[in-house]
């Protein structure tokens, strides 16, 4: 018995209601559900894009690089490259910097478990375990380290993990962490990922990342129903321990959540032993004393400043970078360890 199709009527489709805009994890960069294709050469800082973002929508931050962050919740990160040491110094410099709270089971890491997504049991194992924790996010880095397909233009091989990776998108963002072809600087565009043409179809969102010069990155994305491309520029920030990714600070506007906390790092490095009031002044009232008094603690916890005196509102404490006052030596970043099932609360 032959199947029956399902059709209907064109004209009643599009005499309905319009479909709902695009919705974003982070504004014009990754849709809320759906999958995002992250491309570059090699160290082009894609991890270092993507953790970011990653630890932006499981901390609840508002805002990032001057973009709404539209989710939160709990986020699975699959890291198959790099060490334990080398991961957890990563994500302590982004959380320092940006003032990202790392709550107990808000981030669940896989780091270089034997999973290959063209297994059928390892497919199972990764989507029982997404069920098990139920993640808005999943970040997948590198998608090369994850497969058996030695043909980069495999494009059977290639369709088996489109569609798995695409069911797990039906539902929740999913980011996946993947080389282009060119190595040697430049623009890279949507087209430029290694593998099959495939890829590029099978994707709802492709950011790319590319190097402009030692520090500067430029970023640009191209989704499937966003409205045109997405450009901007990020410049990758070194300040003592904490390294990584930010708008330019020309570019940083007023709400709290954008400025990064790297500057209060560098006021208090210009003038040690300033009040928060004194802060807020140095920082043009961008920042008002509560934010920067929270933003203070939560680097303290991170044993990257430290503060004599009393606390609390109206207080006369006054504050310094690193551990020791008068000391140059650059401050040891916060130290815990790692654990594969959560990152514990700072």
């Amino acid at each position: 018995m032959s199947r029956e199709l399902i059709s209907f009527d064109g004209a009643e489709f599009l005499q309905a209601s319009a479909p709902a805009p695009m919705s974003w994890a982070l504004e014009g960069v990754v849709p809320r559900t759906g999958l995002t294709f992250v491309i570059g050469s090699p160290k082009s800082a894609k991890s270092v894009l993507t953790l970011t973002m990653a630890l932006a929508i499981s901390g609840g931050l508002r805002q990032l690089w001057n973009r709404e962050v539209g989710l939160s919740g709990t986020v699975l990160i699959v890291q198959q490259e790099g060490s334990r040491e080398s991961l957890h110094r990563r994500m302590t410099q982004i959380a320092g910097f940006y003032g990202i709270p790392l709550s107990f089971g808000a981030i669940r890491v896989v780091h270089r478990e034997p999973l290959k997504l063209d297994d059928l049991s390892d497919q199972l194992a990764l989507s029982e375990l997404i069920a098990e924790i139920e993640p808005v996010l999943v970040l997948l880095d590198p998608l090369a380290r994850l497969t058996r397909i030695r043909d980069e233009n495999d494009a059977a091989g290639w369709g088996r993990v489109l569609d798995y990776l695409n069911d797990l998108a039906a539902e929740r963002a999913v980011m996946v962490v993947h080389h282009s072809r060119k190595t040697l600087g430049g623009r890279i565009r949507a087209t430029d990922a290694r593998g099959s043409s495939a890829l590029h179809a099978a994707v709802d969102a492709t950011v790319c990342i590319w190097s402009e010069g030692d520090e500067s990155r430029k970023v640009e994305v191209e989704s499937r129903d966003g409205d045109g491309l997405t450009r901007f520029a990020l410049k990758f920030a070194q300040r003592g321990s904490i390294a990584t990714l930010a708008i330019p600070w020309a570019e940083a506007t007023s709400p709290d959540g954008v400025i990064p906390n790297g500057v209060l790092l560098d006021e208090l490095e210009r003038a040690p032993g300033s009040t928060v009031p004194q802060l807020v002044g140095l920082l043009e009232g961008v920042l008002s004393d509560d934010s920067v008094r929270r933003r203070l603690k939560n680097l303290e916890a991170l044993g990257l400043v430290r503060s004599e005196g009393k606390g609390g509102k109206g207080s006369t404490a006054r504050w310094w970078r690193g551990t020791a006052r008068g000391s140059d030596a650059e401050p040891e970043p916060y130290r815990r360890p790692l654990s594969t099932d959560a990152v514990p609360n700072l």
